[in-house]
């Protein structure tokens, strides 16, 4: 006979199977559903780094994880990499989460990714790459160096790609100038900016998976407008011509420099090219004087100023035959910069043989240029005054006069014509001496007071 404790503890047992039982055949009814833990978002990453796309399962209990592409590849199954691309894996810091990672990010990578579990429907979570890629330059399809003649028009291409679509700047400095701040050019489409006219037009290219290379220097882009290098010493002045392309109509030899384009599209490293552009014209020849004076035995030096690209044939010439360097002859050129030089020819021991016409000249492919310079004795011209009596003389500085500078010593004497408001006498180029320049025109007149008396009395006799 069992007691009532006993039928107590045997109920309570009964009780405890039951709700076990009871638990086990429903337990698939009351199951929680896997749901993803993480709201969408979407990544956008540097072309070269590493993408995460997150994913968290909140309750996935037996159920599976995979991740797919746009295409429907199968990535992944739970923790295991399908596809054959060792750059895709899946990362779990937490138990819940089911990342994916794509190392060195490519362009092609962008795109739609998707996060799946097994149930029944199939859960899905979208995740959208994005892919920016910094700005790079086409080799190939840019410019390189340009030679071109005056008058011509000159074409510049600075074919860029980058995600998004980069900015092109172009800047221009003078040739053989190093970096700094460069000629600021203004205006948007056809614009003139001092002897040269621009225009801009830009490239609309497809994006491709760009090439490694990259030409030019480490740049950023202020707020300004302005870029700044990794060296802090190095700054540039922004030119307001944009485009890929940029044309330069009838250019001149006062177009020429170094044109740099910059592309940026707010993805560091900016990058630039650096193009040439060499305009080729003929020779012009300025002669700082005409006429030339100078003692017999002393020396004399004429100089010539030859402005050409390029520089080829450069001469002093008397009688029709180029002068050689000798011990009566002695030839120097000077580099003066801007396709400039300066052609002296020193006379020393001067004779009387030596006086006369001298003839500079100077060609290229181009052309040719010749000036004439004569050079006298100026002892022979120097012209003395004799004061007549009550004669006062005075300076005046109007008309035409000869002008006459030199040592007060008999030196050098350069002579020109006309007037010289500015007191200074055919000063030019003159390297290895120094010379002293007067302008004095004395014109005499007779004294008015007795003009006068002579008039008075005239009128006397007369009356």
């Amino acid at each position: 006979m069992v007691s009532t404790s006993g039928m107590i503890i045997i109920v309570i047992k009964m009780l405890e199977i039951g709700v076990f039982f009871l638990g086990f055949l429903c337990s698939d009814i009351f199951a929680t559903e896997p749901s993803f833990d993480v709201p969408v978002v979407n990544i956008t990453v540097v072309e070269g780094k590493t993408a995460i796309l997150p994913c968290s399962v909140e309750h996935l209990g037996s159920h599976k994880v995979v991740w797919t592409d746009q295409w429907s590849t199968l990535l992944t199954f739970e923790i295991q990499r399908i596809i054959d691309d060792d750059r895709i894996s899946v990362e779990r810091p937490y138990t819940k989460d089911w990342n994916l990672l794509i190392h060195e990010v490519r362009y092609s990578d962008r795109g739609r990714y998707t996060c799946q579990i097994n149930t029944d429907p199939i859960k899905t979570k979208n995740v959208v790459l994005y892919v920016l890629v910094p700005p790079r330059i086409i080799d190939e399809a840019s410019t390189r160096d340009i030679v071109a003649r005056e008058g011509e028009t000159v074409t510049l291409v600075c074919n860029v790609t980058g995600v998004p679509t980069p900015t092109v700047h172009w800047y221009r400095r003078p040739l053989g100038q190093s970096l700094g701040v460069k000629e600021r050019l203004e205006g948007r489409g056809r614009s003139s900016i001092g002897p040269c006219t621009y225009n801009r037009s830009a490239i609309v290219i497809p994006m491709q998976t760009p090439s490694p290379a990259v030409i030019g220097h480490n740049w950023s882009v202020g707020r300004d407008g302005s870029l700044k290098s990794a060296d802090k010493h190095k700054s540039m002045m922004r030119v307001g011509m944009n485009g890929e392309i940029l044309i330069i109509y009838n250019v001149s030899r006062y177009c020429d420099g170094i044109y740099e384009c910059m592309a940026f599209n707010d993805v560091s490293p900016a990058v630039n090219r650096e193009i040439p552009v060499e305009v080729e014209f003929a020779p012009e020849i300025e002669l700082p004087n005409k006429r030339i004076g100078q003692e017999p035995g002393r020396e004399t030096m004429l100089e010539c100023i030859i402005t050409a690209f390029p520089q080829a044939l450069s001469v002093w010439k008397r009688h029709g035959k180029e002068i050689k360097d000798t011990h009566k002859h002695r030839l120097e050129v000077y580099n003066e910069g801007d396709h400039r030089i300066t052609l002296s020819l020193r006379i020393m021991d001067i004779t009387a043989a030596d006086y006369g016409n001298y003839t500079c000249y100077a060609s290229n492919k181009l052309g040719n240029d010749i000036e004439n310079m004569y050079m006298y004795d100026h002892k022979k011209t120097l012209r003395t005054t004799t004061p007549y009596p009550m004669t006062t003389p005075r300076r005046v500085t109007t008309g035409d006069y000869r002008y006459i500078s030199g040592h007060n010593n008999g030196g050098t004497v350069i002579e020109t014509q006309g007037p010289n408001p500015s007191g200074a006498a055919g000063e030019g180029p003159m390297q290895g001496r120094s010379m002293e320049n007067h302008a004095v025109k004395t014109i005499e007149y007779a004294s008015l007071p007795v003009l006068l008396c002579c008039a008075i009395i005239l009128n006397r006799l007369t009356s």
